[in-house]
């Protein structure tokens, strides 16, 4: 069985990314949420680029999860699907929950949280990919 690594300086960033997300829904203004926005479209653009240029497995799944979440979750056409995502069901019920916003997909609370879902889920896809890839070479596949 392989061992988990982590590197420092991913432990410092997650933990920013964390600080700065718990900061923004504790006060959630549309400010915060363009920053997180931006940030998360930053970090999710510079993965891609990275995706292409180093071709492992955890940085092409980590880019195509965070992609995929958004994606998912823009607004669109006739058929918007983000509303059926669990996610949005479970954002609108805090949001209500916690500030009495009404139920709406664009309020700051709602943004930075989708914002920050798809980080993590960007994350999770990235860290099973390595981890996967990294049994297989060692031939502790399933």
């Amino acid at each position: 069985m392989t061992k988990l690594r982590f590197s420092l300086r991913w432990v410092i960033a997650l933990v920013t990314i964390a600080a700065v997300g718990c900061a923004a829904l504790a006060n959630p203004t549309d400010l915060t949420a363009s920053f997180v926005s931006s940030g998360t479209f930053v970090i999710i653009a510079c993965s891609v680029v990275f995706a292409f240029k180093r071709q492992t497995a955890a940085a092409v799944v980590f880019s195509l999860c965070g992609v995929a979440y958004l994606g998912i979750l823009a607004p669109g056409g006739e058929s918007n699907i983000s509303l059926d995502v669990p996610t949005e069901r479970a954002l609108q019920f805090l949001d209500v929950r916690l500030y009495g916003y009404p139920a709406s997909p664009f309020s700051p609370f709602q943004r930075i949280g989708h914002c920050l879902l798809a980080l993590l889920f960007a994350a999770i896809g990235g860290f099973l990919a390595g981890w996967l890839g990294t049994r297989e070479r060692n031939g502790d596949a399933c």
